[in-house]
């Protein structure tokens, strides 16, 4: 059986559309002490949507699975490390970045309208 140990050691947003209500979702990882990130996009909705869908998206990933395979035991298995407080930090920091997202939208002034659009791009978090 191969196992697959896998660290998420961070997130950050890039490419912030406001029309959309959506941002590229960079999640950093470590994959058998290989750094790999992958990218994917999310809309505003509720974090712990964002986070479940996440760990969905790195499982299956990751995951190699043979349906030919007679014996369940030779397939792939993948171990996520302090999955839970991962888990907690990234619902925290998702919750943060819709803070600043929602801040940004009732902003009706147009003074430093830009800077705070340009603060929502490059917002991370290492774990």
């Amino acid at each position: 059986m191969e196992r697959k140990i896998i660290n998420i050691k961070g997130l950050s947003i890039n490419k912030y559309n406001r029309g959309e209500g959506a941002y590229d979702l960079h999640i950093l990882l470590e994959v058998d002490g290989q750094k790999k990130i992958l990218v994917k996009r999310y809309t505003y909705t509720k974090a712990e949507e964002i986070v479940d869908d996440v760990i969905q998206t790195v499982k299956n990933k990751f995951r190699e699975y043979d349906s030919f395979e007679e014996n369940p035991l030779n397939q792939s298995m993948i171990l996520m490390q302090n999955l839970e407080d991962v888990e907690e930090k990234m619902v925290n920091f998702i919750k943060r970045v819709h803070d600043k997202i929602r801040d940004f939208k009732s902003q009706r002034s147009y003074t430093n309208y830009i800077n705070m659009y340009n603060s929502i791009d490059g917002l991370g978090a290492q774990f």
